[in-house]
C-alpha cells in the first residue's frame, strides 16, 4: 500500500519492482519540465519530471540515473500506473507503480536505476490511465551514459582431478557463480552445462570419454563426474 506523506502529496520509491525484458561523462542534470502528451487529453498530467546522472561512490564515474517525477489528476479519482523504462541495447528494465489517485493529489515518482553495465542508458517515462487502458504520458528523458555500478554475473569452472586423467577415472568440478545484477533486481539467471566432456591430447591410446558418462552434484557448486 503506497503511504501518503500528507493528504496532498503520495511518494514511491520503486526500486524493488522491476520487470526485466531482453530486446535486441559527463554530468547530466536536466531541469525538471513540463511535457503535454499528445497521445490522450486526460484528467491525468504530468506538472515535471527529470532523470539524473549520479557518482553513487564518489570515484569520478557517473552509476546510475533518478528519475523523478509529479503526477496528478483533476477527476475526482483516477487509476493510474507509471512504467520508467531504463534500456542499454542489450537488456531493457521497466519499473512500475501503480496506485489511485483522488483530485488534488501527486504522486511522486523517485526511481533509481543502477547500471548494470558500461555503455548508454535510454531513459522514458509512461504514465497510463489504468481504467481506459490509455498511455497518457510518454516522455524520453534522454541517454545517460554509465559506468557498472553492479558487477556483471560471473560464472568459472575449475577441475579437481589427478594429472593426468584419463578414461574411467573420477573427477570434481567445482562451479563458481555470483549474479549481483539478477539479486538487485531480483530476477535471477540460471546455469545450464551442455555437452559431453571428452580427453585430448597427443597421446594415441586417449579416445574421447562419451560412453557411460554419469554426473553427481554432491553439492550446488560441485559436479562429480566418472569418466567411463
Amino acid at each position: 500500500m503506497l503511504s501518503k506523506t500528507n493528504s496532498l502529496v503520495k511518494e514511491v520509491n520503486s526500486d524493488a519492482e522491476a520487470h526485466v525484458h531482453f530486446p535486441h561523462r559527463g554530468m547530466m542534470l536536466p531541469m525538471l519540465s513540463t511535457v503535454v502528451s499528445a497521445q490522450d487529453e486526460s484528467h491525468i498530467s504530468v506538472a515535471g519530471s527529470g532523470a539524473f546522472a549520479i557518482d553513487e561512490n564518489y570515484d569520478g564515474d557517473l552509476d546510475l540515473v533518478r528519475v523523478i517525477a509529479s503526477i496528478g489528476t483533476n477527476a475526482p479519482t483516477a487509476m493510474v500506473a507509471v512504467e520508467v523504462i531504463a534500456d542499454n541495447g542489450d537488456m531493457a528494465i521497466s519499473f512500475w507503480n501503480n496506485t489511485t489517485l483522488e483530485s488534488g493529489e501527486s504522486l511522486i515518482i523517485n526511481t533509481t536505476i543502477k547500471a548494470w553495465a558500461d555503455g548508454e542508458y535510454q531513459i522514458t517515462l509512461r504514465v497510463w490511465d489504468t481504467e481506459s487502458g490509455l498511455l497518457t504520458h510518454d516522455e524520453d528523458l534522454g541517454i545517460h551514459e554509465l559506468m557498472a555500478s553492479l558487477s556483471p554475473p560471473y560464472l568459472s569452472m575449475e577441475l579437481e582431478a589427478e594429472e593426468p586423467i584419463f578414461t574411467g577415472d573420477t573427477c570434481l568440478i567445482h562451479r563458481v557463480s555470483t549474479d549481483l545484477v539478477g539479486a538487485h533486481y531480483d530476477v535471477m539467471g540460471t546455469v545450464s552445462i551442455q555437452g559431453v566432456p571428452w580427453l585430448v591430447g597427443s597421446m594415441k591410446h586417449r579416445w574421447t570419454a562419451v560412453a557411460g558418462l554419469r554426473a553427481t552434484t554432491p553439492s550446488p557448486n560441485t559436479i562429480a563426474m566418472v569418466w567411463g
